[in-house]
């Protein structure tokens, strides 16, 4: 498994501190008893739970935000990474870089793939999320380096940019091959407060979702407690639910100081999980 549980940002992600027990509930066995050999995410976030999915023969990881897809991508390759992380550590740590950053990716002028992922990395870098905008050369160059040696987790890692609902649409198209991938989906979850760019806040979007999952093996997806999930996929297609534990509410703190608060996560799994997570 990998190590890599602090994120690709400069904040820990949804998933940072659990990435590896996720990934324990995943299945490599299918059904008819054959090899699970590739593994699909369908939203990258913070990349922590396509890093710890490590053993699979071949990954895919999307996210609809072209941003997130685009970092993931130049990060997925050592070449395009070391020329992103080059550029990164030579742009001063000051506001006025920050807003430069921003400012840019705002008027989508033409810049190359590269300096735009290391425009990404650096905003995630100072986000409030990232370290309250602390802008300390030494803070951002020590967490850099302390990533570097696990960014290899990112190696070959197919990356995406779509709607999950038309990506597993375009998966159901192979059967063959969705036979013996594992599916694992962390969408924006239903009554979330977030502020992410690409939000499913209404129970038609997360409907429109589950119905696609329908007849796909070896698919996860996770949530807070939720009657239409539980009505759709336990009561209608056989699934079954586990719970996570309380975790922090991603994306929750307003304000420097604030108190975060946790929820109950839960998983919903086409297959049955043994051990554990066994209830």
């Amino acid at each position: 498994m990998s190590n890599l549980t602090c994120g690709l940002y400069g904040y820990m992600g949804a998933k940072g501190a659990d990435a590896e027990n996720y990934s324990e509930m995943f299945r490599r066995i299918n059904q008819n008893g054959e090899k699970i050999t590739r593994f699909v995410d369908t939203n990258f976030g913070a990349g922590n739970i396509v890093a710890a999915a490590c053993d699979y023969e071949e990954r895919v990881s999307n996210d609809i935000n072209e941003n997130i897809a685009l970092l993931a991508k130049m990060v997925s390759s050592a070449e395009t990474r070391a020329q992103v992380l080059d550029i990164l550590l030579d742009m001063e740590v000051s506001r006025e870089v920050y807003k430069m950053c921003k400012d840019a990716l705002k008027s989508r002028e033409d810049v190359p793939d590269i300096k735009k992922a290391a425009y990404i990395w650096y905003l995630s870098e100072y986000s409030f999320n990232g370290n309250s905008r602390n802008f300390s050369s030494n803070h951002r160059v020590d967490r850099l380096f302390h990533k570097v040696q696990k960014l290899s987790a990112f190696d070959g890692v197919e990356i995406l940019n779509m709607d999950m609902v038309d990506l597993l649409e375009q998966e159901k198209k192979n059967p063959a091959r969705m036979e013996k991938t594992m599916y694992y989906l962390d969408p924006p979850y239903l009554d979330n407060n977030a502020r992410y760019a690409h939000n499913m806040t209404s129970e038609a979007e997360h409907k429109r979702l589950l119905e696609v999952m329908k007849d796909v093996p070896n698919i996860m997806i996770s949530g807070y407690d939720s009657e239409l999930y539980d009505n759709i996929l336990c009561k209608e297609y056989g699934f079954h639910k586990y719970s996570m534990g309380d975790k922090w509410i991603s994306m929750n703190a307003v304000s420097v100081g604030s108190i975060r608060k946790q929820k109950t996560e839960y998983v919903w799994t086409s297959y049955e999980v043994r051990g554990p997570y066994q209830q």
